[in-house]
């Protein structure tokens, strides 16, 4: 799973990198079943994806530490980092 993860990422960032304003701007569509879940600008979409991506990693964090395990970095260092 994190492999296919890692190469999905870098092929999303790849084609990220060479979006220009217009195609920001498109009208898109996200569909579950078939059907339309979410519409509008590929900008609201994707940063709708991205902030709850790190939504789910706050998340974890929460699950992680009360089993003793260190919490991921979210926002730079994270509180159980080594100082």
């Amino acid at each position: 799973m994190l492999a296919s993860y890692i190469v999905l990422s870098e092929k999303l960032e790849a084609e990220l990198v060479n979006v220009d304003e217009a195609r920001w701007q498109r009208k898109a569509e996200f569909r579950m079943n078939g059907k339309v879940a979410l519409d509008g600008p590929v900008r609201d979409i994707l940063r709708m994806f991205h902030f709850d991506a790190v939504h789910h990693r706050g998340q974890l964090t929460t699950y992680l530490r009360p089993m003793g395990a260190r919490g991921p970095s979210l926002y730079g260092k994270s509180g159980d980092d080594v100082r």
